[in-house]
């Protein structure tokens, strides 16, 4: 799951990531995303419906009838290779729609 960094995020192995971007934090337990998440260092950010999005009229009426995708964060929390097999197109042809997607998340 993406996260918007509210605060900026250090490892203890010097990795830095900065306040204001969207990060996939699966290396961080669910326990200390919980922590993060209840004193506000991070937010899920809201994403709004893929009809919404200029040009996605056609592939959010797929998405949503045929794997029950209908917002932003649940094409990209889903699996390409899921998605490309449900829908028979190829999984380079999903994650290009995951990156187009992402642009949209404010």
């Amino acid at each position: 799951m993406l996260y918007r960094l509210l605060d900026n995020l250090s490892y203890k192995d010097g990795r830095f990531l900065a306040a204001g971007t969207l990060q996939r934090l699966d290396d961080i337990s669910d326990r200390v995303i919980g922590i993060l998440l209840e004193n506000g260092a991070i937010a899920i950010p809201a994403t709004p419906p893929l009809a919404t999005l200029p040009g996605w009229e056609t592939r959010a009426r797929r998405l949503e009838r045929s794997c029950e995708i209908v917002t932003i964060m649940e094409l990209l929390d889903a699996d390409p290779a899921r998605i490309a097999a449900t829908l028979r197109t190829r999984t380079d042809t999903v994650k290009a729609w995951q990156v187009e997607a992402q642009q949209f998340i404010k």
